[in-house]
């Protein structure tokens, strides 16, 4: 390659960052230029440095993720590549993440030779599809993104309150989500839910 391939890391967890970091410096033609936990500060540093490859925690604290990665994508369509890299195995969220364009979905516990080589293929612009979900049912439930989100974190053991906090949104709408949730996935109670979302492969436990 004729430069480096200049990287981002985002990720909620300092450690994290820095041990990504600390790695992916060390592949020759890999340059991180810019590293952080905060998504609040992302899109003044990606305007700032111009990362080629940004790899992302989609599920941040502030609850934004997802539409971060929208507004990467709509502001600098396939100029920037980005890498979802997270501990978080659903198939709907998976999918969702292809349709608004990224070039790769990883979980934490991949080799990280894989995570080198998906930076790899998603500078050249292949996009990496995960076997599991070519194979997967694609039984609808028409779950929103939100209620996703919602039933990851009901599956975290959070209540009412803390889901709202972690997605900044009230606790009242919380409410009104979970009823969606159950309605949807013909249950009625969380554990029902979770276990429905498992069936579906919305969840991993």
């Amino acid at each position: 390659m004729n430069r480096n391939i200049k990287l981002m890391i985002l990720d909620n967890h300092p450690f994290v960052v820095c041990a990504i970091c600390d790695y992916l410096d060390k592949v020759d033609d890999f340059e991180v230029i810019e590293k952080t936990n905060d998504g609040q500060k992302v899109l003044t540093s990606i305007e700032k440095c111009k990362p080629d490859v940004i790899i992302m925690d989609p599920f941040l604290k502030n609850g934004k993720g997802i539409e971060l990665v929208k507004t990467i994508k709509n502001t600098y369509k396939d100029s920037i590549k980005i890498i979802i890299f997270t501990d978080y195995n659903c198939n709907e969220f998976i999918k969702i993440a292809y349709q608004l364009g990224i070039h790769a979905y990883l979980l934490k516990e991949e080799p990280f030779k894989k995570v080198i080589n998906a930076i790899r293929q998603s500078y050249l612009g292949n996009v990496l599809l995960p076997h599991h979900l070519i194979m997967a049912d694609s039984a609808p439930h028409n779950l929103t993104m939100t209620e996703i989100e919602i039933l990851h974190l009901i599956s975290k053991e959070k209540n009412n309150q803390e889901i709202a906090k972690d997605l900044h949104i009230s606790k009242r709408t919380v409410e009104y989500h979970i009823t969606s949730i159950y309605q949807k996935m013909g249950v009625y109670t969380r554990v029902g839910a979770i276990m429905r979302g498992m069936e579906k492969g919305i969840l991993y436990l």
